[in-house]
């Protein structure tokens, strides 16, 4: 999930699966379905995007690094132990759980993201957020303009991704024909 810090406007993408790649590529569909990109990204700890948390110098995976830099974004990592830096984004995991897809059975993830859609459009976009007391589809109007534009293609990241598994396959082959 991806919560815009102004307005609460919220992109949740369903997933079986959690890699760098797959994280890399939520971020862009979201960033996508935005219809621009923001300038700071704060991201949780999740291992797939950051692989030291450090308040003053942060080591982010290369592949989610290279991602946001695509987009001309910056991650600023959470502060670890610290869930005031992500109660947005908390609060919308919580809200999602226990609102659209609690006690819903799907045949599919797709048909569950589309149930998912329609529901961020008519309701949680619609609803007024209880901590701005201001319908969140107008903050996002007013917020829309300030995203950054979209690059023209998506960034290299499932490319990247599969020479990286290339590449360490090959290691693998080549340690073993030297043992």
């Amino acid at each position: 999930m991806l919560t815009l810090g102004y307005s609460r406007k919220c992109v949740r993408l369903l997933t079986f699966q959690s890699s760098t790649r797959i994280w890399a590529e939520l971020h862009e569909r979201a960033f996508r379905k935005l219809g621009g990109t923001v300038k700071i990204v704060v991201p949780d700890n999740l291992g797939e995007g950051v692989l030291k948390p450090d308040i003053y110098d942060a080591t982010l995976n290369p592949l989610y690094r290279d991602m946001l830099a695509h987009y001309g974004a910056v991650a600023v990592p959470c502060c670890v132990g610290d869930p005031d830096r992500k109660g947005k984004v908390e609060s919308g995991v919580g809200h999602a759980q226990k609102t659209p897809l609690k006690g819903q059975r799907f045949e599919s993830i797709e048909e569950a993201q589309t149930y998912l859609d329609k529901w961020e459009e008519r309701w949680a976009d619609t609803r007024i957020h209880g901590t701005t007391k201001r319908q969140v589809s107008a903050m996002f109007a007013e917020e829309k303009p300030a995203l950054l534009p979209l690059p023209l293609a998506a960034s290299a990241v499932g490319w990247q991704a599969r020479a990286l598994a290339r590449s360490k396959e090959w290691a693998i082959v080549a340690r073993a024909l030297t043992w």
